[in-house]
C-alpha cells in the first residue's frame, strides 16, 4: 500500500496526532466518528475507508478471525454506501438549514 496515494493527507496527519477523546466523545463514540468524517471531503472519506478495508483484505487469514476476503469486500461496499448516505444527508441538512436548494431531485 502506498500511504501517500491511498490515504488522504488529513487522515495521515490525524493518524500521527495524539488521540484526544473528550468525555463527550467517550459517552458518544458515534459523534467522534461523525466529526472525523465531517472534516473530510467525500472523496477523502472514500479513499480512507478503502485503504482501511484493503489493509484488512491483505491481512493474514489467521488475523481475520475466520472472516473471508469476500465478506470484507462486501462489508466495504456496504460501508461506502453508508458513508456516502451520511455525507449527502448531512449536506442536505446544512442546505435546508440555510434555506437553499440543495440541488438534489426529490424522489
Amino acid at each position: 500500500m502506498n500511504w501517500d496515494q491511498d490515504i488522504p493527507n488529513s487522515a495521515i496527519v490525524a493518524a500521527h496526532q495524539p488521540l484526544h477523546l473528550t468525555p463527550e466523545y467517550m459517552r458518544n463514540p458515534g459523534k467522534f466518528i461523525r466529526d472525523f468524517f465531517h472534516a473530510q471531503t467525500l472523496d477523502e472519506a472514500r479513499r480512507f475507508t478503502t485503504a482501511l478495508f484493503n489493509s484488512a483484505i491483505c491481512a493474514p487469514s489467521h488475523s481475520r478471525d475466520g472472516v473471508s476476503k469476500s465478506d470484507i469486500v462486501f462489508a466495504h461496499g456496504q460501508f461506502l454506501q453508508f458513508v456516502e448516505a451520511v455525507y449527502w444527508f448531512h449536506r442536505d441538512e446544512i442546505n435546508i438549514d440555510k434555506g437553499g436548494d440543495h440541488g438534489r431531485t426529490p424522489g
